[in-house]
């Protein structure tokens, strides 16, 4: 699964789980503190989310865990490491490190499924 897919099939759970809610867009945004517009662009798989979104979304949802929303493949095709984009926050080299071990760690673990 390429990562572009996994985002728009994160989005559509989100969707789902929403719509099962019975709360509309500005609801479910409004409880996360973004806007109607970033959580539209989310749930269409336009715009990537943070883990503690992940975690703060589920939560909202009144799931079980966050693993309602995680597209399951055993196959993640993740770019190399340097071509993944930020939202141009500015960590420092602890916080690199620890970026990039979680990433080697989490690419690692996908290919061995």
């Amino acid at each position: 699964m390429a990562i572009d897919s996994f985002y728009q099939r994160f989005g559509e759970a989100v969707a789902r789980h929403r719509n099962v809610k019975a709360m509309t867009q500005a609801d479910l945004a409004r409880k996360l503190g973004m806007s109607r517009a970033s959580l539209a662009n989310i749930e269409r798989g336009e715009q990537r989310v943070y883990l503690h979104q992940a975690i703060q979304m589920a939560g909202e949802l009144d799931l079980e865990d966050m693993s309602e929303l995680i597209p399951h493949n055993k196959r993640l095709e993740a770019p190399p490491l340097a071509d993944v984009s930020h939202s141009g926050d500015r960590v420092n080299r602890t916080q690199e490190r620890v970026i990039k071990q979680l990433v080697s760690s989490i690419t690692s673990s996908t290919r061995k499924q």
